[in-house]
C-alpha cells in the first residue's frame, strides 16, 4: 500500500470540506437536545485523544503500514486547535492509496484536492471547524480505489518534447536543386565534370613582435641630478626623459627611473 506524496510522512495535504460544527456534532439535524445513541456513543469513543497538529502527525507517522486515518475531527478548546482521529486498517483489497489533511485552509484545501481528484482519489470522511481567528479550518480523507488512477498526478499543462520526433526521420535537404525533372537525369556514357572548387588562400602569416629587451632600474638618491644619472649611463639627457616620461628634469629622493636600453 502506498502513501499519498502530498506531506512527508503523513501523506498531508488541503483539501475543500463540509461545513460541520467545531465539535461535529454527531445529529445531522443539529438538534443538540437529543442524547447521543449508543451507535454514536461507540463512535465517538473510537476517536483518539485531542492532540495538537503537530502531535497527531506524530502519532499518524507511529502507524503500521496497513493502518490509516479514517476519520480526523478538529476544535478550537481554549483558544487553540485540537485534533483526534479514528485509526483502522484500510482494505487493501478496494484501495491501493489514502490521502489525509487537517488543520487546512480554503486555498489549501483547493490546490492540494483538485491534485487528488485528477489522479481517481475520492472524499472519503471530511469535517471543519472554525479558529479563534474566524477562519474556517478543513479536515478530510480520501480513498483511491483499486485501478482508479495512476501513481502520479496529472500534470496542469502537457509538457511538449523540444522537437517532433517524426521530423527527425526527414531527410536532408540536398545541397544541389534542379530547375526540372531532366536535368537531374544523366545519359549513359555523359561525363559529368564536377563544380570548380574556389582557390585556397592561405592565411597572411601575423607579423612577429619581437619583445622589448628589458631595461635597467636606478634609484635616485640625494645628490643626484637628471643629467648625472644620464651621463652615468651614458644616454642622452632627451631619451633619459622620454622613456621616464618626464616633461622637466625635476626628480625625487627615492624615485625609480628606467635606464634607456643603448
Amino acid at each position: 500500500m502506498k502513501k499519498s506524496p502530498f506531506g512527508k510522512a503523513s501523506c498531508l495535504f488541503s483539501l475543500a470540506a463540509l461545513l460541520v460544527s467545531c465539535d461535529r456534532q454527531e445529529n445531522p439535524k443539529g438538534d443538540s437536545g437529543k442524547s447521543p445513541s449508543t451507535t454514536e456513543q461507540a463512535h465517538n469513543a473510537a476517536y483518539s485523544d485531542w492532540y495538537s497538529k503537530a502531535g497527531l502527525q506524530f502519532e499518524m507517522e507511529r502507524l503500521k503500514p496497513s493502518q490509516f486515518f479514517s476519520s480526523v475531527q478538529g476544535r478550537l478548546h481554549e483558544g487553540a486547535n485540537q485534533y483526534r482521529a479514528i485509526t483502522e486498517t484500510l482494505d487493501a483489497e478496494r484501495y491501493d492509496r489514502y490521502a489525509v489533511a487537517w488543520g487546512q485552509t480554503e486555498s489549501e484545501l483547493f490546490e492540494n484536492e483538485i491534485s487528488l481528484l485528477r489522479d481517481g482519489f475520492s472524499r472519503h470522511d471530511s469535517q471543519v471547524f472554525t479558529n479563534s481567528a474566524g477562519a474556517v479550518i478543513h479536515q478530510l480523507v480520501m480513498l483511491r480505489a483499486v485501478g482508479a488512477g495512476g501513481t502520479e498526478a496529472v500534470p496542469l499543462v502537457d509538457v511538449k518534447p523540444e522537437r517532433d520526433p517524426i521530423a527527425r526521420l526527414e531527410p536532408e535537404p540536398s545541397d544541389l536543386t534542379f530547375e526540372s525533372e531532366e536535368e537531374n537525369l544523366s545519359t549513359v556514357g555523359e561525363e559529368i565534370t564536377p563544380p570548380e572548387s574556389e582557390p585556397i588562400v592561405a592565411p597572411e602569416p601575423e607579423p612577429v613582435v619581437e619583445p622589448e629587451p628589458k631595461m635597467k632600474t636606478y634609484v635616485v638618491s640625494k645628490g643626484d641630478t637628471l643629467s648625472s644619472i644620464a651621463r652615468r649611463n651614458k644616454v642622452s639627457l632627451s631619451d633619459f626623459k622620454r622613456v621616464n616620461g618626464l616633461k622637466s628634469d625635476r626628480i625625487r629622493i627615492k624615485q625609480v627611473l628606467k635606464i634607456p636600453n643603448k
